[in-house]
């Protein structure tokens, strides 16, 4: 184990819903759960996550740069992610609907990602308070 990965869980928690929700869509489609932390730190060295080690409170950490690259990392197929319009739902049985949530407070705009049968936050107040902006397809590749 590295140092700071208590830092970096702490980080993962604040910021890593999308990265979550990614995992959570891998875990859907191999049928069994994945390493969470091995992943993640997976992502990070082969640069699909982003993370600074020697700044845990970054605010571009778990920023997810290679989404349908996580994927495949995870389940050893192609995938395209793409971006679509907010209250979509899911047409073909080989997508994924992750779902974005924004909230202004104080000019500052809160974002969150969940899925409708993953909440990586339970009692979001973005989700509560904020309202669906995007959705986020992943489209598996046969």
């Amino acid at each position: 184990m590295r140092d700071g990965m208590q830092n970096m869980m702490y980080s993962l928690g604040q910021s890593g819903c999308y990265a979550l929700c990614l995992i959570d869509v891998a875990e859907e489609y191999n049928g069994k759960e994945i390493d969470i932390v091995k992943a993640i730190c997976e992502a990070i060295s082969r640069g699909y996550i982003e993370y600074h080690w020697e700044n845990w409170a970054d605010p571009n950490n778990f920023y997810v740069h290679q989404p349908a690259l996580f994927l495949e990392m995870l389940t050893k197929k192609k995938w395209i992610v793409k971006h679509d319009l907010a209250c979509r739902e899911k047409k073909e049985n080989n997508e994924y609907i992750i779902r974005r949530y924004e909230f202004v407070q104080t000019g500052r705009t809160q974002g969150h990602f969940e899925r409708d049968v993953f909440k990586p936050y339970l009692n979001s107040k973005t989700v509560r308070c904020g309202e669906e902006v995007s959705t986020r397809v992943c489209i598996v590749q046969n």
